[in-house]
């Protein structure tokens, strides 16, 4: 069971990861930019939820500085 598992999961994430990529190679540069930079809060969240870190207000503003950058880079 464990195995069917080890395979499933390994298969989910090499389907996630073209749908990425398929999907990404159609957005703009400066939308795609954007999306890869939120994943930096996905990664954040899921870290605090899984209990292996803890949200703090030095990494709020981090995060949000990041997003912000990103966005204005895209100002057109």
């Amino acid at each position: 069971a464990l195995w069917a598992l080890l395979v499933g999961l390994s298969a989910a994430f090499m389907c996630s990861n073209l749908a990425l990529q398929f999907g990404a190679a159609r957005l703009s540069t400066h939308v795609a930019a954007v999306l890869m930079l939120s994943e930096v809060l996905f990664a954040a969240a899921s870290a605090t939820m899984l209990g292996a870190g803890t949200i703090t207000v030095p990494l709020l503003l981090g995060g949000a500085l990041i997003i912000l950058a990103g966005a204005w880079a895209t100002w057109e």
